[in-house]
């Protein structure tokens, strides 16, 4: 296969898909390079963690608050990383855009009375340079480091997220199926959450109609209640635990 063939491959420590690069000054990507790789050196650093706390972060449950802290502590490193970002290229452009305005060459400067179209027109595209220059200083780094760190925090958050959503749906569903759910015992009834527990105590202590309504509500099948009713008509004690519960709402 021929040289002109044969596609050069993008180097992955130097390019990224949001990069752009001055094409006046192929060199900028290697200064690109090196102020990469400053900023995470500087800015980025993260305290190595030490074997007693990486076997602590191993043994926790994936469970929801897991993953919703995870969240969050990207979400706020994301907002530390992205400030420091903003003030370092706020420096940078400050101390460029001094460079170049102090190495104008002010001999080079109109007199009032110049008239001459080739000064004039000299002078016009120094200041275009100038001008050109300064704008790519400003728009064409800060977007390119930014996406590139927005394309990182997102390659990290996105899955977190999604864990978030996949167990918060799951435990609804959860939920839901243990709602439908009538306890058949008094131990059983005890047991449930405060929310179900108020719930199956309101239709406890309820007229046989309103007991309908709840069945048909929540799926409640009768002969599935009926074991706690008998319960309650036996027992005076459970009932006025039940009351108890009823009260509550």
């Amino acid at each position: 296969m021929s040289a002109h063939n044969q596609e050069e491959k993008p180097n992955p420590f130097t390019q990224h898909p949001g990069d752009v690069q001055d094409p006046s000054n192929p060199s900028t990507s290697h200064v690109d390079a090196a102020r990469r790789a400053h900023f995470i050196l500087e800015f980025k650093r993260r305290p190595f963690p030490s074997l007693k706390s990486m076997k602590e972060d191993a043994e926790k449950p994936d469970g929801l608050e897991m993953f919703k802290q995870r969240v969050a502590e990207v979400k706020s490193q994301y907002a530390d990383d992205l400030a420091a970002l903003q003030r370092l290229h706020g420096e940078e452009y400050h101390e460029d855009a001094l460079d170049k305005f102090l190495s104008k060459d002010e001999s080079q400067y109109l007199v009032p009375s110049e008239n001459n179209p080739t000064a004039v027109a000299a002078y016009k595209a120094m200041e275009a340079l100038y001008n050109s220059r300064s704008q790519y200083v400003l728009n064409t780094k800060f977007a390119d480091d930014r996406e590139r760190l927005d394309h990182t925090y997102l390659h990290t958050l996105l899955p977190l997220e999604g864990q978030v959503a996949r167990i918060t749906k799951r435990d609804e569903e959860m939920r839901r199926e243990k709602a439908k759910r009538f306890p058949g015992t008094v131990a059983e009834f005890r047991a449930l959450d405060s929310e179900t527990q108020l719930r199956v105590a309101t239709y406890l202590t309820s007229d046989p109609l309103k007991q309908e309504n709840m069945r048909a509500q929540y799926g409640w099948v009768w002969r599935q209640t009926q074991a706690l009713v008998d319960m309650c008509g036996t027992d005076g004690g459970f009932m006025i635990e039940v009351k108890a519960a009823a009260r509550k709402q």
